[in-house]
């Protein structure tokens, strides 16, 4: 389990410090919690990879956002320390909002 906060970047009237955890599974899979600028919790679903130089990349779509369809995107370097650094995150679908990420692993 990764827990942290999540920025947007690009949208004064939704700039702050949000929450944001996530769960990734040997198979592949990743289970995304994060509270939104409108104060509501989302629940997403993805896939994740972890590359040879240790860049850590999920697709996820959010399940319970009643408008258009969210996808979104994150990147970090893994840290062998529990740590995901350099985090990025974009709004694929939409394409209207990015921000940064900072993530540490709690047991």
């Amino acid at each position: 389990m990764w827990i942290g906060t999540y920025t947007i970047d690009n949208n004064p009237s939704e700039s702050g410090v949000y929450f944001y955890s996530y769960a990734v599974y040997p198979d592949g899979s990743i289970l995304v919690k994060g509270t939104g600028a409108d104060g509501n919790t989302y629940y997403s679903t993805g896939k994740w990879t972890l590359s040879d130089s240790n860049v850590f990349s999920a697709t996820y779509i959010t399940v319970n956002f009643n408008g258009p369809q969210v996808t979104q995107t994150i990147t970090a370097n893994f840290s062998n320390t529990g740590k995901m650094t350099d985090g990025i995150w974009n709004d694929t679908k939409n394409g209207s909002e990015t921000g940064k990420l900072s993530m540490g692993r709690v047991n």
